[in-house]
């Protein structure tokens, strides 16, 4: 790719962007939120998950 046509992509991404209205973007990036994994599945697997399962089943406190 030369350098005059990676100019023309940014350059058209760009304006893409401003022209959206503001309400848009947000939603985009409520939707991008909401589809991202929790941060303790993302650095640690299963383990969190696994842990507080085994919690649960073993300490259970009485009310």
């Amino acid at each position: 790719m030369k350098t005059n046509d990676y100019v023309k992509f940014v350059t058209q991404e760009m304006m893409k962007q401003l022209n959206q209205p503001r309400e848009a973007l947000i939603e985009q990036k409520r939707k991008r939120k909401a589809e991202r994994e929790p941060r303790t599945v993302k650095w640690f697997g299963m383990i969190p998950m696994s842990v507080s399962l085994w919690f649960r089943k073993n300490f259970r406190f009485k009310k």
